[in-house]
């Protein structure tokens, strides 16, 4: 009888270190849809001495996947926001626009059970255009760079985060033309703050 009890009580206690080695590591894995909003700051340039500086609200949406190996959460996510960048020339021949911006990044942070500090980088885009008032031509283009940012994501309940995002992007330069003008290049950066709420699988 001794040892049927200390059989069963043997297997009880396996079964049980089995189960806690099977269970995931870290509050952090798994798919996220969620959005985002928050505030822009474009400077940019071009090459025949124009610059400048505009700010802009910025709202989108992000879905990404995050696992967490013994603590160290990697991840990979995606954003798409729609802004509203407006700046006309100190002539005042022209404007230029800016109507979204994207970024495809991956993201290693620290997985604090409710809360992931992390840091981001991987590509940034961003749609640019130029309108002159006086034929009322346009050039167009999407600008292409790299990405680096940081943040903190916290568990509000088990399914629902939230997360102060911040990301630099390096706008590389592009070319822009108008008929029957000399062509010109333009560059810049994007410093972008954003809040946002995420559904978790």
């Amino acid at each position: 009888m001794k040892r049927l009890s200390f059989l069963l009580a043997f297997i009880a206690s396996s079964s049980s270190g089995f189960a806690q080695d099977a269970a995931p590591i870290g509050k952090w894995n798994g798919f996220q849809l969620g959005l985002q909003g928050g505030v822009g700051v474009l400077n940019g340039k071009d090459d025949v001495g124009g610059s400048g500086s505009v700010n802009s609200g910025i709202f989108g949406g992000f879905a990404g996947y995050t696992h967490s190996f013994n603590k160290i959460a990697f991840g990979v996510q995606g954003d798409v926001n729609l802004t509203n960048y407006n700046s006309t020339s100190s002539s005042g021949a022209s404007r230029s626009r800016s109507r979204w911006n994207a970024s495809a990044t991956i993201r290693v942070g620290y997985d604090a059970n409710r809360f992931l500090p992390y840091f981001s980088a991987g590509v940034g885009f961003a749609g640019y255009g130029v309108k002159r008032f006086a034929d009322n031509q346009t050039s167009d283009n999407t600008h292409i760079g790299y990405v680096l940012g940081a943040g903190l994501e916290a568990r509000i309940i088990e399914s629902i985060s939230a997360r102060v995002d911040y990301k630099h992007t390096e706008m590389g330069e592009e070319r822009y033309q108008f008929n029957g003008f000399t062509p010109f290049h333009i560059k810049g950066r994007q410093d972008v703050v954003t809040l946002g709420v995420a559904y978790n699988f």
